[in-house]
């Protein structure tokens, strides 16, 4: 008999555990400090304008991500404003 097991991971789950890697805590760093915030207090489903990010500290960061990799645009963030969907765009 084979004994299997398993679990129910949302995609959001499983972006923040495939991008746990310097990238992922770079971007986390600087987010935290635009939101004088610590990276533990930055919960990747809360709402970034909710924790205080406008949208000019967001085009901002956003440009300088985008030169590293992320793509992620100002638009699906302003849809979904959370980290997680900057995880998404984030480089396999």
């Amino acid at each position: 008999m084979v004994a299997r097991c398993g679990a129910v991971m949302g995609t959001a789950e499983v972006v923040r555990a495939l991008h746990n890697g310097p990238l992922t805590r770079a971007l986390r760093a600087e987010l935290a400090t635009a939101l004088n915030l610590s990276t533990d207090d930055l919960d990747p489903a809360a709402d970034l304008q909710d924790l205080g990010l406008d949208s000019i500290q967001l085009m901002l960061l956003l440009e300088r991500w985008q030169t590293r990799g992320l793509q992620v645009t100002y638009g699906d963030v302003a849809v979904s404003p959370t980290l997680d969907t900057l995880w998404q765009g984030l480089p396999e």
